[in-house]
């Protein structure tokens, strides 16, 4: 019985490592063997037009934090803005 185990141990090792080797390469010449061309393509033409009556707000200025990554952002009921970063 020892034996056996043993054995289905080895083939299911065996058969995990194939699989993986054949999904990492099917993943891999996919994106590599792709012409860009073969991309999809979305039209956002109706996106960009917007009726001005649903625009709520209107820029004023804009805030530039010293951060080179934007974490996140937030603001609390006194309209203070929060702003996290990677500095």
């Amino acid at each position: 019985m020892g034996k056996i185990l043993t054995y289905v141990g080895i083939a299911l090792a065996v058969a995990a490592v194939v699989a993986g080797i054949i999904f990492s390469s099917n993943r891999t010449s996919n994106a590599v063997n792709k012409p860009p061309e073969a991309a999809i393509l979305y039209n956002i033409d109706d996106y960009k037009k917007v009726d001005p009556a649903l625009i709520g707000y209107t820029e004023v200025r804009q805030i530039k934090p010293a951060f080179r990554e934007l974490y996140g952002m937030a603001c609390d009921a006194d309209d203070k803005i929060y702003v996290t970063g990677d500095e």
